[in-house]
């Protein structure tokens, strides 16, 4: 009578593997957002006079989630990428000059001058 409910061994063992792999990859992507979090409030805080030289946004996903990235280019030259939140790029352009504060590869503020 409940011959329909019986599962395959081998189909068994193949959705396990899928589920368990599924938790350890969550909670592997979890410690890594801790980890780079808890590194980036490590960091000192540093001040820099920097230039805007460049913006890129990147969509990705089905929902169509979005990353907003500027790069800036430091007094001796030095260009660095940081992911930044969504007002503070639509408030930057391109030549921006000013004091860029930021701690390990977070940005806490831009001044211009």
């Amino acid at each position: 009578m409940f011959e329909i409910f019986r599962i395959d061994p081998v189909f068994g063992f193949f959705w396990g593997l899928t589920f368990f792999g599924g938790i350890i990859l969550f909670f592997f992507i979890l410690g890594s957002g801790i980890r780079r979090a808890r590194n980036n409030s490590r960091q000192p805080i540093k001040e820099a006079e920097a230039k805007v030289v460049a913006k890129r946004i990147k969509v990705w996903g089905d929902h169509s989630y979005t990353n907003y990235y500027v790069t800036f280019e430091a007094y001796n030259s030095e260009r660095t990428e940081f992911e930044v939140e969504e007002g503070l790029y639509g408030l930057l352009v391109e030549g921006d000059t000013g004091i860029l504060t930021y701690q390990g590869y977070r940005v806490l503020d831009f001044r211009r001058f």
